[in-house]
């Protein structure tokens, strides 16, 4: 094996650009994140050119993935879907240099997971939850039960992953271990849906059922952040005013259907405001109850 910290030390340490340089073992070849590798060199950089820059080489019969990350813009990469592995690798790799205290800072705060940070992935799991969720249902409803299976395996998804996050904990992308710990239930209930001698429609129903309850009785919880918002001002909001909002922009989520079933179970309200007199256009906004 590899002197790779010495190797990437040498290498990059002279780079003023590299402010970080972290490497993740696949130690057991099983690591579902490596993609295979053997080894994953992860350089945190200040040049936007290199952003998301990657190769594959081989070094002494070691097969190694290099990809380096704009420090700029990584802590929006958590919150995209994408991008969830970045985490992992954030708390997993180790930290073979880190120049201005970046890395050990940014994994730090990563580790308290912080109340705002928390409050914005379940604002973001909540969102997804429930438009797979409707996606599912309406699939249900037409009778497209192989895609209404799709769309409800994903829901509870992230489902688990909200789970997961109110413990304080971040979701791996493995999470089913994590549910199992934190929560046998809602385990079961995945396991059910996967594996009952039911037929697929009457899983479905059932499930569709269980997770309409849910997001009932999660959806202040998890929407916090964005009834705090609405409630900031003395004003009704625009959906585009909401969707630009610091705290929501990098989520990357449709707020469409949250703001729709906030307001059918009464916790925001609707406010109709004049958009345009000349086309008689009413606009739709929102506010705190």
């Amino acid at each position: 094996m590899i002197n790779a910290k010495k190797l990437y030390t040498d290498r990059y340490e002279a780079d003023e650009r590299i402010i970080g340089l972290l490497i993740v073992n696949n130690d057991n070849q099983i690591h579902p994140l490596l993609g295979g590798f053997d080894t994953l060199v992860l350089v945190i950089t200040t040049d936007g050119y290199m952003s998301q820059s990657i190769s594959h080489y081989i070094k002494d019969d070691v097969r190694i993935q290099e990809r380096w990350l704009y420090a700029h813009h990584l802590e929006q990469w958590l919150f995209q879907e994408e991008c969830r592995y970045v985490i992992q690798w954030l708390l997993e790799g180790e930290i073979v240099f880190d120049r201005t205290g970046y890395v050990t800072k940014l994994r730090e705060e990563l580790r308290s997971f912080r109340q705002d940070l928390r409050e914005e992935r379940l604002l973001q799991e909540f969102a997804l939850f429930l438009k797979t969720y409707l996606q599912s249902k309406e699939y249900l409803k037409r009778e497209y039960y192989l895609d209404a299976y799709s769309q409800i395996v994903e829901a509870i998804h992230h489902w688990a992953r909200i789970v997961v996050i109110e413990a304080g904990v971040h979701p791996e992308e493995i999470v089913w271990e994590q549910v199992y710990e934190i929560n046998p239930g809602v385990y079961k209930l995945y396991d059910e849906l996967t594996r009952s001698d039911e037929t697929l429609e009457q899983r479905l129903q059932l499930i569709v059922l269980v997770c309409e309850f849910t997001i009932v009785s999660k959806m202040k919880d998890c929407c916090k952040l964005l009834l705090d918002i609405l409630k900031s001002g003395k004003r009704s909001w625009s959906v585009l005013e909401l969707s630009r909002h610091p705290r929501l922009q990098h989520l990357n989520i449709d707020l469409t259907p949250v703001l729709k079933k906030l307001a059918a179970k009464s916790l925001v309200k609707e406010i109709l405001a004049v958009r345009d007199p000349q086309f008689a256009e009413i606009e739709l906004q929102y506010s705190a109850v």
